[in-house]
């Protein structure tokens, strides 16, 4: 079993191809492309360096996860009689599915990364204002799933090479950021503002194709489970609310009783407004236990569910066979 190497070609400079990764390139007997239609991929060329590409698979794919798994076990099976080397856009280690996909254990993997994409794809103008103070975050469009952004950074997404890349960030976006919400996409240095639900819409898409969507104060955005867990660590912190902060387990297990019933007594008058608003205090008491558990170093949120998603998957062993 031979190892596969992969090397981040950057942001789609040419130029800024690592020497160390320019090396590995020089230096492999079978190379391999995520896709050819990055512009790094022209010093293959001048190096008259022959590749396989991936880009046909990509076209037929509808499924970015099914394709980063066939995707590596193409690769797995192409090491088995001598190293290769795996070229992919960006920096080459984080976010890129097919990588994530690699580094599962079965096969030797080394990895060289790129330039970081980030802020060498704008332009001096008016995005780069969105990222002052340099705290920012980065993705590639095929990275998404299973991720939540932190809506008060900024966000770039990158590789937007095709409609569906960007319909799946749209879809994945809208649930965090709502269809309305502004954000700039860019081509090649220039770029136009668009509304989220737009992003499928647009006709330039491409490697160099991004979208920057501002940070959001948290005011103005939809509150999700995190931000519950923040508000109630908020509250129980030095400085917070006196009452908050005086609760423990025993103190609140009354609460939970209480809210429980109020729950139920909305499901009897089929009030949805109504059970709504009781569930949500139900999980208000779920995460305020969560705290005190996080307090004292006994469990925090993450870890309620993770144990209840590992007890729903051992309860039904026939529909998540395999995790």
């Amino acid at each position: 079993m031979g190892t596969i190497v992969v090397v981040g070609l950057g942001p789609g400079d040419a130029d800024l191809i690592t020497r160390k990764a320019q090396k590995a390139l020089t230096g492999a007997r079978r190379i391999f492309v995520r896709t050819a239609q990055h512009a790094s991929i022209a010093v293959l060329h001048e190096l008259h360096l022959n590749y396989v590409d991936f880009d046909a698979e990509y076209q037929r794919a509808d499924d970015f996860t099914q394709l980063g798994a066939h995707i590596a076990q193409t690769l797995r099976d192409s090491a088995q009689d001598g190293d290769i080397v795996y070229a992919v856009p960006g920096q080459g280690m984080l976010g890129d599915e097919t990588v994530r996909a690699l580094l599962d254990g079965q096969t030797p993997v080394e990895l060289i990364p790129g330039v970081d994409e980030g802020v060498s794809l704008l332009p001096a103008g008016a995005p780069t204002r969105c990222l002052a103070g340099g705290a920012y975050t980065t993705l590639p469009s095929m990275a998404l799933t299973g991720l939540r952004p932190i809506r008060t950074l900024p966000l770039l997404i990158t590789q937007l090479d095709s409609a569906l890349e960007a319909a799946q960030a749209k879809l994945w976006l809208t649930q965090f950021y709502g269809d309305e919400q502004r954000a700039l996409y860019g081509v090649g240095g220039s770029f136009r503002e668009i509304a989220l639900y737009e992003l499928d819409r647009q006709r330039d898409y491409g490697y160099q194709a991004l979208v920057l969507v501002p940070p959001i104060e948290p005011d103005d955005s939809r509150y999700d489970f995190y931000d519950l867990v923040d508000i109630l660590a908020r509250l129980r912190a030095p400085g917070g609310c006196p009452w908050d902060r005086e609760q423990t387990h025993e103190t609140l297990k009354d609460c939970l009783l209480e809210e429980t019933y109020e729950v139920h007594e909305a499901i009897d008058d089929a009030d949805m407004d109504s059970l709504c608003d009781e569930l949500g205090d139900v999980l208000l008491q779920v995460v305020f236990h969560a705290q005190i558990g996080r307090e004292h170093a006994a469990f925090d949120a993450d870890d309620v569910t993770d144990a209840v998603s590992r007890k729903m998957i051992r309860r039904h062993p026939h529909i998540f066979a395999g995790k």
